[in-house]
């Protein structure tokens, strides 16, 4: 889902926005993060689901920082039920979709709160 329309919607309907403006602030950063790190998630689906031909050392390449990137959603979450504050934001919204979009077809393991 593009993360600016959720901004725009957030925005304008003021639902899933935070509860206050450090909560707005921190939503839009989870936002910058999940269109950074889990493009690494992508790309390792990417090459499972549609390039099988695509070599091994290069799916290799891009796993770590897969991993790592859905290790850092899971530690972020331990103990929450949300990424901000105490309700679902466009930051739980962005992660969640690509999150468990991304993690099909890669043997990769999604958050524990996602399972």
């Amino acid at each position: 889902m593009s993360n600016v329309i959720l901004d725009s919607l957030a925005r304008t309907t003021g639902k899933f926005e935070g509860a206050n403006e450090q909560d707005r602030i921190h939503a839009r950063e989870w936002l910058s993060w999940e269109n950074d790190a889990i493009q690494n998630v992508a790309r390792v689906r990417h090459f499972a689901r549609f390039r099988p031909d695509v070599s091994q050392d290069i799916v290799n390449y891009f796993r770590p920082a897969a991993e790592a990137a859905l290790d850092f959603l899971d530690k972020s979450l331990d103990g929450r039920q949300w990424l901000v504050g105490e309700s679902c934001t466009i930051a739980d919204l962005g992660c969640f979709g690509r999150s468990v979009f991304t993690c099909s077809y890669t043997h990769l393991t999604l958050p524990t709160i996602y399972s």
